[in-house]
C-alpha cells in the first residue's frame, strides 16, 4: 500500500482458504460472524501475543487521558472478539479495563507492560508512546501527523520494551 508498511493481500485461492479452515479460522467476514482467537492461541503465549499485537495496531488508538495521562484503546465490536481478547489479557496478567465496544489500557505503568510483553508494529503509535515517556504528555494529531510526514526516524534513547518495529 502507498505511504504505508501495509501489505493488503488478497487471496483468491480453495486450497489456501481450505487450509486456514483446517487450521480453525473461520471463513468469511469479520463482522457477519463470532471471530474470537483461536483455542489452540491460547496455549502458546506467543501466538496470543502476536494477536493482541495485531489487533491493537490495526484497530487501536493511544491518546491522552484526563486521570492517567495516556491509554491504548483497541476498539472491539464483536462480543466474541472482546471475550477472546480479554482472556487473552488475563491469561498474560496485563491488566485491562473494558467495556461493551473495546479494551482500555490506562496509564504509564501498564502501558509500560503492553509494550514490554507485547510491543507494536505501528509508527504511530510507537511515536506517541516515547514521546510521552520523554516529554509526559501524548503528542497530538498534528504532531503526530507532522511526524510521519516527516519521514524520520523517532531514534530516542528509551529502555527496550521488545519488538516495537
Amino acid at each position: 500500500m502507498k505511504n504505508s508498511k501495509a501489505v493488503n493481500c488478497v487471496l483468491y485461492s480453495n486450497k489456501i482458504t481450505g487450509f486456514l479452515v483446517n487450521l480453525g479460522f473461520p471463513s468469511g467476514k469479520k463482522r457477519s460472524g463470532n471471530p474470537e482467537f483461536l483455542t489452540t492461541f491460547f496455549y502458546n503465549k506467543e501466538l496470543c501475543k502476536a494477536c493482541l499485537r495485531g489487533l491493537a495496531d490495526t484497530d487501536g488508538s493511544i491518546c491522552g487521558h484526563p486521570n492517567s495521562k495516556i491509554m491504548l484503546n483497541i476498539s472491539i465490536t464483536s462480543k466474541s472478539l472482546l471475550n477472546s481478547c480479554l482472556k487473552a489479557f488475563r491469561q498474560l496478567n496485563i491488566p485491562v479495563g473494558s467495556y461493551s465496544k473495546g479494551i482500555n489500557i490506562y496509564g504509564k505503568d501498564k502501558l509500560n507492560l503492553y509494550f514490554k510483553m507485547i510491543g507494536s508494529s505501528n509508527t504511530k503509535h510507537i511515536y506517541k508512546y516515547k514521546t510521552f515517556l520523554l516529554e509526559d504528555k501524548v503528542p497530538n494529531t498534528k504532531q503526530t501527523e507532522d511526524f510521519l510526514k516527516s519521514g524520520k526516524n523517532f531514534t530516542a534513547k528509551l529502555p527496550y520494551f521488545g519488538p516495537m518495529v
